[in-house]
């Protein structure tokens, strides 16, 4: 990867950080009590599908990527209010709702 490709992905990166992920956690009041945890596809690590409580008590879904990189785990995305169906638990009728992964 060329100087400029870096600098390029770094700015991306930072766009990114500060547009999505920063906004969307600056409402953080708690994790919410429910994560459903697979592997991810091609390489060793794990996707985390979580909820946030906000300040103003709302779920808020989102998703995390942890994968292993030179025996180091390593978050290489994070997708806030990104809800994916049959991986997050739902909270229905007062209950959690969560897919089974048998």
């Amino acid at each position: 990867m060329s100087a400029r490709q870096t600098r390029c992905c770094d700015d991306q990166r930072e766009r990114y950080l500060a547009d999505n992920v920063l906004p969307f956690f600056a409402q953080f009041k708690e994790t919410g009590r429910s994560t459903s945890i697979t592997r991810t596809a091609n390489v060793p690590g794990f996707v985390f599908y979580m909820y946030m409580v906000s300040k103003a008590d709302q779920l808020r879904p989102f998703v995390i990527y942890v994968v292993e990189e030179n025996g180091a785990k390593v978050v290489v995305n994070i997708l806030p209010d990104k809800f994916v169906e049959g991986r997050h638990c739902a909270f229905e009728a007062g209950q959690w709702k969560c897919p089974d992964f048998r």
